[in-house]
């Protein structure tokens, strides 16, 4: 019988299917935390990476990254979608919240 850590986790045979797209890795964690509040494990990965969900090189050009994805298992990719679809239904973009997130933590200054 598998353990709960083991149960949620994905597994190699499991098919991981992304479901959000972003050049901003801001947008891209709040995605992950919205996901991850509704019991959703959500991996975020570089754009490219390879398709076992593994970090890699992928992704990377000159030691930039290009992009990020969202990923969640398949069985659980249609709840995913319609979490993030509702969560913009209210015109506030991910990429607003994230920015508004960004601006209302403080931030220590750089010597």
């Amino acid at each position: 019988m598998a353990s709960q850590a083991e149960a949620s986790h994905p597994q190699p045979d499991e098919k991981l299917v992304q479901v959000f797209d972003t050049q901003q890795e801001q947008e891209a964690l709040v995605v992950q935390s919205l996901l991850g509040s509704a019991g959703i494990e959500a991996l975020l990965l570089p754009a490219n990476s390879p398709d076992d969900g593994l970090p890699g090189i992928g992704g990377f050009v000159g030691g930039f990254v290009e992009g990020f994805v969202v990923k969640v298992l398949e069985d659980k990719a249609e709840d995913a979608r319609r979490i993030l679809a509702e969560y913009q239904t209210d015109d506030t973009t991910v990429a607003e919240e994230a920015e508004d997130e960004w601006e209302a933590t403080p931030h220590d200054p750089k010597p």
